[in-house]
């Protein structure tokens, strides 16, 4: 629970940083710094939803919210950096309601490989392969396997059809599992 809390804590510290740096640069070349500004606070909102969950999306949300309204504020000299005009008011509603909306995302499109049920791509960003040239068995200095899902050199492969399933059973975007081929009828033969 503790951590948890330092961990939304941290986030809100990073995204009332860059919310803070988004609005001093929201006015630049208007369109193009309003749309950067939103960029670089949702990026900050998803970093932490990514690394962190809901409880660190929350805490960048809380210091968007922060940083943009407490920028709004007269300062001591009676600077101000967020104009009450409509671009201000868009940019002091939008900023944090944009970093709260990564919250509500789905938790899928945050988790890893593992969690959603898939197989590491290794550091090829490829998945790993054994028994095909330039597999995980020949790359580690192993010979190629033979009857592998990736054929042995000289062999096709075998066709992946069938319906996308996860491990659990539950229809997904997990890989294909390869098929048998069916068992060619025996031909008659003349004696």
């Amino acid at each position: 629970m503790l951590s948890s809390i330092r961990r939304g804590a941290a986030w809100a510290v990073v995204g009332a940083v860059v919310t803070l740096l988004a609005t001093i640069w929201h006015r630049w070349s208007l369109p193009l710094g309003f749309s950067l500004g939103l960029v670089a606070v949702i990026g900050v909102a998803v970093a932490a939803r990514a690394v962190s969950g809901p409880v660190g999306a929350v805490g960048a949300a809380v210091g968007a919210l922060l940083a943009a309204q407490a920028a709004a504020l007269r300062g001591p000299g009676g600077d101000i950096l967020v104009q009450g005009d409509a671009v201000g008011l868009f940019w002091i509603t939008a900023a944090p309601v944009l970093a709260l909306l990564v919250v509500v995302l789905p938790r899928a499109w945050f988790a890893g490989p593992a969690e959603r049920g898939e197989r590491s791509t290794g550091r090829t960003g490829k998945p790993p392969t054994t028994g095909s040239a330039g597999g995980a068995a020949e790359r580690d200095g192993q010979p190629p396997a033979t009857g592998s899902a990736g054929g042995a050199a000289g062999q096709a492969p075998e066709p992946l059809t069938g319906p996308a399933r996860r491990a659990d059973g539950r229809p997904g975007s997990a890989r294909l599992q390869p098929q048998p081929e069916p068992a060619e009828p025996e031909s008659p033969t003349a004696e």
